[in-house]
């Protein structure tokens, strides 16, 4: 599915959004609400002594399932679920943050895996004896993997696949989360939701899956339908966000049971009239939900002074708003933070989080950036599987029936659709194409068809389209011939510059392909842009240099932090430069307003970014890839917003001092004072 670089940026936005809300409500976690305007920081602490910036139980659980999504991976194979499940009980081992329903859910399967693999292990054949060895009576013998000792004459027994650690993990956590619900009556907890932002990346192309799927992922440990819908209705919400830069989280109601759409409606509503202090049980899901809505929507509803403000401070305001509502803080900013992150994306998360986020296992705000990436790329990409989780294919089939608004399911169920046209996407009996199909050619139209390739319109021919996937006229889906007219917003490409005939098509395979480019390559091949050797002092601070992408090659000794305006490769930035140190910045080099729709604040941001960092006593370096547009925009932005030049005398001293200057016209205009004061 091809994404515009807008798309992307929200895209990327789910997973850090989620995060910084993580760890921005780990300091205040189980404490009262605060007042109304009260300061909240990264501070760390709490509870758990966590250290500033580090995100709990919510993020780290959603890690392996968006690592799965980036891998390409289907979270309908059950062998998926396994190594996902398998990953959560490795983290709750040493977690100290497990919540009380997942802790006993997961330590739970992790004694009844275990006590399954040591039953295995004692009906395994014993290793064969060494001849040259006597056998020593004191020692128990030693059970083996049979295909060790299969028989070579045996192909078959060489054949054999060994059962890997994980098999069978999630079919165990399946039982013992419904034995957890059914003793104690309930299991409605919000640690479903809090993990669920990342499953919405996986199915953008596909809202009924979307539906099946995260209901799945969230009976998993909470077999709770309260808790089923709210995953539900939060993901669909995460998918519009994504796709139209929409807030609605009624997006879902219709994939909810007819029997509940009501009930959510009115949570929905109360919500919207409270204020996040109003949901004090929000370790119920259903409250942590409200409180998140709430927070979302509070700054909407406030009339207040709204001089200077840029809509990505919505992003900001309402994840301090979640935190200031209290008890469960870290889970209820989480979960706000995944669906404000998908709404205005990574480039409104400030940097001054992103500097700090990180957490378990080891990861940063760039990896989280590259995960979200990769899992947005990966839509439509999965491969067919035959180890599909149970609960696929009729799932599937109410629920596409339930979002396209049927009026019965029974022709769904039986394979056909319920509007009378056939399932397969073919021509209805009366000749008229189908639902999703297309019109037969006219036989007086000359056939243009190459006679090398099979016909793939003859009778009996298989129709390659799948059925479940949505039509292309959705409007949230974007069209293929509007990607091609939307193509300078894309985001940029550079598997062309690893060919020494740039026309040639790339022919490796596609994971090659990935492996090479932005997010995933160590380093982008900027060498055939041009000159990229610019490096110059800033001429109103000499702790700042301004240059290209080339300076990261041979950095001055004493430049210790770096801010990049354009994409990098996961090592090219000096590994001496600590992690903290670097800023990555989201901008495109286009005039087009929707290639930075958060562009003022970037802006803004970054500036401020470079001006921490001085007080920090860092030596800077801020770069894009020729320092034609971008550095000396924020160049001159830095000057006069925290050296005090005026905005035309800095742009013209930056750009002289810069041998390629010359800045995009929409990032001129973006340098005008907002107000009198000006920056």
């Amino acid at each position: 599915m091809k994404l515009t670089s807008a798309q992307l940026d929200r895209a990327a936005g789910v997973l850090l959004g989620m995060a910084c809300g993580d760890a921005l409500g780990a300091g205040y976690e189980f404490g009262p609400p605060l007042l109304s305007g009260a300061d909240v920081t990264m501070k760390g602490g709490g509870g758990f002594d966590w250290a500033p910036g580090e995100w709990t139980d919510d993020t780290s659980m959603a890690v392996p399932i968006i690592r799965a999504i980036a891998d390409g991976k289907d979270l309908r194979d059950e062998s998926v679920l396994d190594e996902i499940v398998a990953a959560w009980i490795d983290w709750a081992r040493t977690a100290p943050d497990v919540g009380n329903q997942l802790r006993a859910v997961l330590s739970r399967t992790d004694r009844d895996l275990a006590e399954a693999r040591s039953a295995r292990a004692d009906a395994a054949p014993a290793a064969p004896a060494d001849p040259a060895k006597p056998a020593d009576p004191a020692k128990p013998a030693q059970h083996a993997n049979p295909a060790e000792h299969a028989n070579p004459a045996d192909p078959a027994a060489l054949a054999a696949p060994t059962r890997p650690d994980h098999a069978g993990a999630v079919s165990a956590v399946r039982l013992v989360a419904q034995a957890h619900h059914d003793r104690h009556g309930r299991s409605g907890g919000n640690g479903s939701l809090m993990r669920t932002a990342p499953v919405a990346l996986a199915f953008l192309d596909d809202p009924a899956g979307l539906a099946e799927t995260a209901r799945a992922i969230s009976d998993l440990t909470h077999v709770d339908p309260d808790a089923g819908d709210a995953c539900v209705l939060w993901c669909l919400a995460i998918r519009r966000a994504v796709l139209s830069g929409e807030l609605n989280v009624r997006a879902g109601l219709e994939a909810l049971p007819a029997t509940r759409r009501a009930l959510w409606e009115s949570r929905l509503v109360a919500a919207e009239a409270g204020a996040p202090r109003d949901f004090d049980r929000n370790g119920w899901v259903v409250e942590a939900l409200q409180g998140a809505w709430s927070a979302i929507t509070e700054p909407l509803r406030m009339v207040v002074d709204c001089s200077g403000a840029v809509p990505a401070d919505h992003l900001r305001e309402s994840l301090e708003g979640a935190v200031r509502g209290g008890r469960d803080t870290d889970t209820v900013a989480a979960i706000a933070g995944g669906l404000l992150g998908a709404r205005y994306g990574a480039s409104a998360v400030p940097a001054a989080w992103r500097r700090i986020v990180h957490g378990w296992p080891g990861l940063r705000a760039d990896e989280l950036v590259r995960l979200g990436v990769l899992a947005a790329r990966a839509t439509g990409r999965r491969p067919a599987v035959a180890g599909r989780a149970q609960f696929a294919d009729r799932a599937r089939l109410a629920d596409v029936a339930i979002l396209a608004g049927r009026a019965s399911l029974a022709p769904a169920a039986a394979g056909g659709r319920a509007d009378g046209g056939r399932a397969d996407g073919g021509r209805a009996d009366d000749g008229r194409p189908g639902p999703g199909g297309r019109a037969r050619r006219d036989p007086a139209t000359p056939d243009r068809r190459d006679p090398a390739h099979p016909d793939t319109r003859a009778p009996g021919a298989l129709d390659r389209r799948d059925p479940t996937r949505p039509d292309r006229r959705d409007p949230l889906i974007p069209d293929r011939r509007a990607a091609l007219a939307d193509q300078t917003l894309a985001d940029q490409t550079l598997t062309d510059q690893t060919h020494a005939d740039p026309t040639a098509p790339d022919r490796r395979p596609r994971r090659d392909r990935a492996n090479s480019t932005w997010p995933s390559a160590d380093r982008l091949p900027y060498a055939t842009f041009g000159d990229i050797s610019t490096l110059v002092r800033h001429p109103h601070d000499p702790g700042v240099w301004l240059g290209a992408i080339g300076a990261l090659d041979a950095l001055p000794a004493e430049i210790d932090a770096v801010v990049s305006l354009c994409r990098v490769g996961r090592g090219q930035v000096p590994a001496r430069i600590r992690p903290e140190n670097r800023v990555a910045v989201w901008l495109v080099d286009e005039v087009d307003p929707r290639a930075n729709p958060n562009l003022t604040f970037v802006l803004g941001d970054t500036v401020d970014a470079i001006a921490a960092l001085r007080a920090e006593g860092r030596t800077v370096l801020v770069h894009c890839v020729q320092a034609i547009s971008r550095t000396p925009t924020v160049g001159a932005l830095y000057a006069a917003r925290h050296r005090g030049v005026p905005i035309a005398q800095a742009l013209r001293e930056v750009t002289d001092a810069l041998p390629h200057a010359n800045p995009n016209a929409a990032f001129v205009q973006a340098l005008t004072p907002r107000t009198a004061g000006g920056f």
